[in-house]
């Protein structure tokens, strides 16, 4: 089973192991191999054990203590609960605990086809709730609610988003966890509750949108629904409508989004989303400065600049000739090509 989940998933940071016990072999062996493969690997988040039957399901307990680590174990084994492990415990956040209860109520992978009308009652109506954690519950708080119920919106997974404040923070999830199932928490501090928690600056970074809608769409992929990445259409779009004064932002987004997306297609790794925020904003002001005929001065070195950069932007820039029969100055890719 760990092989073909391996094979499945791909590469991992996870270290899965897969320990046999054969009915002649005393539970003890199998405590010592098992206690002598993990003293090898990285495990001091702790270790999850997923046994089919037997003696491995009661030697979390004894392991606990050979490892001084924490252990918790789930019975009746599967292929798809090992991948759904796999893909929860590099989730941003996500301690043994967390992974622990949510692999509790996992039931495979159902295959149900059901209209947009039925799948959005399910998710209004089933009591579940993201909360979001700042320092009032007011302001910055309002604002990542804002943005988190955009990310959720955008993936077809419109759950309700209550923001709180740092002060009374685990009587006030308490209280909410009373009447409703908190599937996340994403903020500036991690609670003491056994939720699963996303950093604010993972949701900034970009790893943190990918983790929000694994937990809350329940092990579903959801990756058709991701029209790239909301975080950054949203913080761009705010900065954009401050800065530009003739171009209007809303027409203007898609072009930008269209261009990331381009000049992404031909890159190793993705560029981290602080970087993508600045170097959109920068190209929208770019737009506008080619509107008023006022383009930027680069004074820097261009022997430092790699060439390869320079036109990989211009190739993307492309888009804004095509549709907004705009030219960007060659400074501008300059400038974007040093971000970069």
């Amino acid at each position: 089973m760990v092989e073909v989940a391996q094979r499945l998933f791909g590469t991992t940071d996870v270290s899965v192991l897969a320990v046999d016990m054969p009915l002649e072999v005393r539970p003890q062996a199998v405590l010592d191999k098992m206690a002598a493969m993990l003293q090898s690997v990285p495990c001091l988040k702790g270790v999850l054990i997923l046994a089919d039957m037997g003696s491995l399901c009661n030697l979390g307990p004894s392991l606990e203590k050979r490892l001084d680590v924490p252990v918790r174990t789930i019975d009746m084994v599967s292929t798809p609960l090992i991948l759904e492990a796999m893909r929860k415990a590099e989730l941003a956040g996500m301690d043994l605990d967390g992974l622990y209860d949510s692999l509790a109520s996992f039931h495979g992978y159902e295959a149900r086809d059901v209209t947009q009308d039925e799948a959005l009652e399910k998710v209004t109506d089933d009591g579940r709730v993201v909360v979001t954690i700042c320092s009032t519950g007011k302001g910055t708080a309002l604002k990542l609610k804002s943005l988190i119920e955009e990310i959720l919106r955008g993936a077809g997974q419109p759950l309700p988003v209550i923001p709180v404040g740092l002060v009374k923070l685990e009587e006030h999830l308490r209280e909410i966890a009373e009447s409703h199932r908190i599937v996340a928490a994403v903020g500036v501090k991690k609670p003491a509750l056994r939720i699963p928690f996303i950093p604010l600056e993972a949701i900034i970074g970009g790893e943190g949108e990918n983790a929000l809608l694994e937990l809350v769409a329940g092990g579903h992929d959801t990756s058709h629904q991701r029209q790239g990445s909301r975080v950054v259409q949203s913080l761009c779009a705010e900065s954009l409508c401050k800065f530009l004064t003739y171009l209007n932002p809303e027409k203007v987004m898609p072009l930008l989004m269209e261009f990331d997306e381009r000049l992404e297609a031909g890159r190793r790794e993705p560029l981290p989303n602080p970087l993508r925020i600045r170097l959109l904003v920068h190209c929208g002001c770019a737009l506008e400065r080619c509107v008023v005929r006022k383009p930027l001065h680069y004074g820097g070195s261009l022997a430092e600049l790699r060439t390869e950069k320079v036109e990989a932007l211009k190739a993307a820039a492309e888009i804004f000739s095509e549709k907004l029969h705009l030219t960007l100055a060659a400074d501008e890719y300059y400038f974007m090509a040093e971000m970069i």
